[in-house]
């Protein structure tokens, strides 16, 4: 699970928000 450790070593920003939703979405995990 590296849902916390990606949203704290990446910052809430609109690029990481981006990438991690695509992540999300192709691991198909809840992100916040």
């Amino acid at each position: 699970m590296n849902c916390s450790h990606e949203r704290e070593r990446r910052p809430p920003t609109a690029v990481g928000r981006s990438r991690s939703n695509q992540a999300a979405a192709e691991t198909k995990i809840d992100v916040d």
